[in-house]
Parts: structure tokens; sequence; C-alpha cells
């Protein structure tokens, strides 16, 4: 009875016009080194989003000026071995700062001397000058930093803990206010942030060796985990995204720096896992509504490293076109002078289109949504 009820649904699903739109793609930067990371900020106060992309070694952070993109330096050389930035109002005078992840060293990993540094960038009153970084934490093999709630940071280590990071009254002169989400993960590659039960309150998902897990502050202000899934030898990238109607699927990279782009819909109680893609290097995933429907499409960005799975470094777009999450649309982004290191969305030329942003080997790019 199941497979004909299985017939059934299959025969009734038909795929319509595609909802998914034309990306044109326009290079910031073809001269940026050793790029791991970008993010969208108004780094001016005017109302736009600028781009800012970072650079491992040599350490450089570049911010990209909305609508010029007029390129200029926030910092360069010191402090070194960049991997994480993360736009913040730390101080609340509503203008940016920037929380900087740095000090990272490759595996294996070296908690005798130090690295993991947190800084929080000062900015100067002149835009023209580089900003002031100051020290306000230390996590050995911090990899990524993400807020929590828009006013506190996660910051998730590769081989330690998970912390949030509470700006005090002054954030540049006072500590911060450090909480313990988990001892260790292995290799814990990546967060997201999400009022998962809608209680106005941002929980937290990793991505590990230990699979997808949830992780929900109590009352006693300690953080409780809650599995999703283990995966297939874990993850390294997770985020959350609306499917039509209204529902909700959970996307993953697995295992780390998997070649498995996975989606996850609860059904009856339980997780169902969906292989979309298997390409080499899996290392960015972020959900937005680029059809303008209400539903979440997932930018996913592969390296084209890391394992001898097929493929190479590119970006895709996949929608989801039923409640359910069974199927999905996918259009190629691009695959020409770019890896899929870190990327970012939003509308940045107020149409009301969502674009897209990507960073990887020395290519700032963004990809314009043009419609269907």
């Amino acid at each position: 009875m199941r497979w004909i009820l299985a017939l059934l649904a299959a025969a009734a699903w038909a795929p319509g016009p595609s909802e998914l739109p034309r990306f044109r793609a326009q290079v910031l930067d073809d001269t940026h080194p050793d790029l791991w990371a970008t993010t969208l900020a108004d780094v001016n106060a005017d109302g736009k989003l600028d781009v800012v992309s970072l650079a491992f070694d040599p350490s450089l952070v570049v911010w990209y000026e909305n609508p010029t993109w007029k390129r200029r330096v926030l910092i360069e050389k010191e402090p070194k071995g960049l991997v994480a930035i993360q736009p913040i109002d730390a101080d609340g005078d509503g203008k940016t700062e920037f929380l900087l992840g740095a000090e990272y060293q490759h595996a294996p990993f070296n908690f005798k001397d130090g690295g993991g540094g947190v800084f929080l960038l000062k900015r100067p009153d002149d835009l023209e000058k580089p900003w002031t970084p100051v020290r306000v934490g230390t996590i050995p093999t911090l990899h990524r930093i993400h807020l929590l709630d828009g006013k506190a940071a996660v910051c998730s280590a590769q081989d330690g803990p998970t912390v949030v990071l509470r700006p005090p009254a002054k954030p540049f002169e006072e500590p911060w206010i450090r909480e313990t989400v988990a001892e260790k993960l292995r290799t814990c590659h990546n967060t997201f942030s999400v009022d998962w039960d809608g209680d106005g309150k941002e929980e937290i998902l990793t991505a590990s060796r230990e699979g997808t897990t949830l992780w929900k502050r109590s009352a006693s202000a300690k953080w409780e985990p809650t599995l999703i899934a283990k995966g297939n030898g874990g993850a390294s990238e997770v985020a959350v995204g609306r499917l039509p109607g209204g529902g909700r699927y959970v996307a993953t990279i697995e295992p780390h720096h998997g070649a498995e782009f996975c989606v996850y819909v609860q059904r009856d109680g339980a997780w169902q896992r969906k292989v979309l893609l298997v390409n080499k290097g899996g290392h960015t995933l972020w959900p937005a509504d680029l059809t303008g429907t209400g539903t979440d499409s997932v930018l996913v960005g592969f390296v084209g490293a890391y394992s001898k799975a097929p493929g190479g470094p590119c970006w895709y777009v996949f929608h989801p076109t039923d409640r359910e999450g069974e199927h999905w649309e996918k259009v190629l982004v691009d695959d020409k002078n770019t890896t899929g290191e870190d990327g970012a969305c939003a509308d940045l030329n107020g149409d009301g289109r969502i674009d897209a942003v990507s960073a990887g080997g020395r290519h700032v790019k963004i990809y314009w949504n043009e419609g269907r």
C-alpha cells in the first residue's frame, strides 16, 4: 500500500515553471590573496550594505563601498592568521564595529603557544584610515564567529569549546561576559543562530564530527543539546530555511569539508535525510528568499578540494518546490575564477531582490539577482 501512495504522490507532483532567478556576476576584486571569509555591513552608516572580505595570510581585511565599490583597507598584517569576521554594534552607538577571529593555527593544533584571538575592531573617525584591533577574548582553534540575537557572539573552535561572548557596557575597555555552550566539539566548523521554537530568543545549531546539534539555553543559563542528525560522519556546515507553506528544513554539508550537500525535513517526528548534490569540498551554506516567494533557497559553495569526490570549485543555488522538501530545483551560479570559500546574501541595490556575494581564492564577486 505504501508504494502505491508513493507512486500517486509522485504522479500528482509535476514541475512547473522555474522560480529560480538569473544571476549576473560582477567582480569586485581579483587581487585579494588567500580569501577565507566575507560579510555584509553598513560600514559608513549611509543605509547601504557594503561588502567586506578577509584574507588569512597575509592578514588583510578590505571593505568595498556600495555602490561605487571603492576598495579600502580595514586592517593588514596584524593580527595574523585571520579566519572569521562578524559585524556588530558592540557599544550601541548605531555604527558598525567588527569582531575578528585571528591567530588561527592549522592542525595539528597548538594549544601551548596561544592562538584563537578574538578582536574587536575600533572604527577610526576617518574611514580612509586603518581600524584598531582590541583583544576581547582567546579561544584556541577559533574558527567561526556569528551573532546571537543580534548582540552577542557565538565563537566556535575547531578542536575546543563553543562559547558565547556578550559585550559589556564599555566593550573596548571591560572584559566580555563569557558563557560556555559546549566544552568541546570535535572539528566544529560552523554554527547557525535561529529562533527554533518561536520564543523570541535564538538557539544555536553546531556542525561538528558529532553531527548537527541544536543547543537551547535553559532557565539556569545552561545550554542543553539535542542531536538533530549524526550525518555522514558528522557535518561542517549547517543552516535553516523555510519550505513552501512555512515548514522548516535543515541544510548541511557532510562530513567535515565534505562532498555531500544534504537537507533534512522532519516527518513523523524523525529527521529524514536527502542528498541533493555530491561535489568536492563543500564549504558554504546561506539560506535566503532569492525568489521573493517567502521560501528560502540555499546558496551552496564548494572549494573543489579536500576529497576525491567529483567536481570542482563552484556556486549553486537550490530551491525547494514542495511543502515536503522532496523536490528541489538547482542552478549553477558560477564555476569560473572562484572557490566556494564563503558567501552571504542581501539586497545590495534596493531593487527588492536578494543578491549574493562570494569570496574565495583571489576573487570577491557579487551575483546580481535579475529575477526570473
